[in-house]
């Protein structure tokens, strides 16, 4: 277990220890006969108490019900309401003389504090939601809003008027609201099997016609958007292959390095060498049948390309090309040297290549562990989170008793 591991689970230790010992001590403390009451903007509070008498001892939840209000507040509360209904109830509309947008009545204000009751006279005009029905009128209306408001058991009643008129048709949500208005009529009046649509509004004549569809062009951009999805991910999904054929390359480079070594320090050539590692895979495919290793079968290709008549120089190029990794472009430069110069380097060389692969697999093998470790941290950190939840809040909800 690593020291930062260690550290925080004595961290939760210790501060679970520091919360349940104060829960121990909150429970401790004798109540009195009294308990606050929320104040008289906040809901019910819940209370659970252990109460014990007559050799009897048990737990009882207690609902505390918050203050009731002065006539001080309340009438604060009544005057914010009317302040708030003048400023929100007539909406996008310009001017209580001229209303014909939708109203915006509600059944509350003071921040829920104050309910209110609506009543419009005369009716059939304007309905308690502040829905205007064009069709109840045809000259200027004036119209009576009551309204009751209401503080638990005390009631305001706050009288007003306005003007409902019929829809600015230069506007263009009076124009819809006219054509909407004139529509509904004709819908109503005629009986037949064809409804017949206005032909004209406050002497200006209307023309309908089916709007353009745009169904065939969403169809077709969806279609291209489509397609340069799946090219650019088929893109991604081949670079993510070649990343991981790459991985798989890196990863059976220090195996054909070694065995190399190992047989040049025999004294075998590596034309020789190469020949008898083809022969030691066939011997291992043939015992896991299902499973291939892709440097080794490049390296058959080569052998075999030598044995037909293939450059040497050219085969191992070629293989350093078909093995998509750096390191094994690199062994096909020594190689060559090799076929150059002979074999008195050689040796040296892929000891050398042997040393740095053994390191560099020991720093992948210590990269591969730190990334573990940090990937457990976000588990470790949800389940702290958890743990903290668990044991603070019912701690503190015992201490603000």
């Amino acid at each position: 277990m690593k020291k930062n591991h260690l550290m925080l689970i004595i961290a939760i230790v210790l501060l679970g220890i520091i919360i349940q010992g104060l829960s121990f001590y909150d429970a401790l403390v004798e109540r009195t006969v009294t308990i606050e009451r929320p104040s008289a903007e906040d809901e019910d509070r819940d209370v659970r108490l252990e109460v014990s008498g007559a050799g009897q001892k048990s737990q009882i939840d207690i609902s505390v019900i918050p203050q009731k209000m002065g006539e001080d507040q309340i009438e604060k509360l009544f005057d914010q309401a009317i302040s708030e209904i003048d400023e929100s109830f007539f909406g996008d509309n310009e001017s209580p003389d001229a209303v014909w947008r939708r109203l915006k009545p509600r059944t509350s204000y003071a921040g829920d504090m104050v309910g209110a009751q609506w009543d419009f006279s005369p009716g059939g005009i304007v309905d308690p939601s502040g829905d205007i029905d064009h069709t109840g009128f045809e000259e200027d209306e004036i119209i009576t809003a009551d309204c009751t408001l209401s503080i638990e058991d005390e009631k305001r009643d706050y009288t007003f008027y306005f003007t409902v008129v019929q829809p600015d048709v230069k506007s263009p949500e009076g124009f819809l609201e006219a054509v909407r208005m004139l529509v509904e009529r004709s819908n109503e009046d005629n009986a037949g099997t064809e409804m017949v649509l206005p032909g004209d509004i406050s002497g200006q004549k209307l023309l309908w016609k089916k709007p353009v569809e745009y169904k065939g062009l969403i169809l077709c951009v969806l279609g291209l958007v489509t397609g340069v999805a799946l090219y650019l991910g088929s893109g991604i999904d081949e670079k993510r292959e070649m990343v991981k054929k790459r991985e798989v390359y890196g990863r059976q480079y220090p195996d054909i390095v070694e065995n190399l070594s190992l047989y040049v320090g025999a004294g075998i050539s590596p034309r020789g060498a190469f020949d008898r590692m083809e022969k030691q895979y066939m011997k291992w495919k043939g015992a896991h049948p299902k499973e291939e290793k892709c440097a080794y079968e490049n390296l058959i290709l080569m052998n075999r390309a030598i044995r037909d008549g293939a450059l040497e120089g050219d085969a191992y190029d070629r293989y350093g090309r078909n093995c998509i990794h750096p390191s094994y472009r690199k062994l096909t430069v020594l190689l060559r040297q090799n076929l150059r110069h002979g074999n008195e380097r050689l040796l040296e060389q892929l000891s050398h290549e042997e040393q740095m692969v053994r390191e560099a697999r020991l720093r992948d093998i210590k990269t591969a562990g730190e990334q573990v470790s940090t990937k457990l941290l976000i588990p470790m950190g949800g389940l702290l989170g958890m743990i903290l939840i668990v044991l603070i809040v019912p701690a503190l909800m015992s201490i603000s008793l």
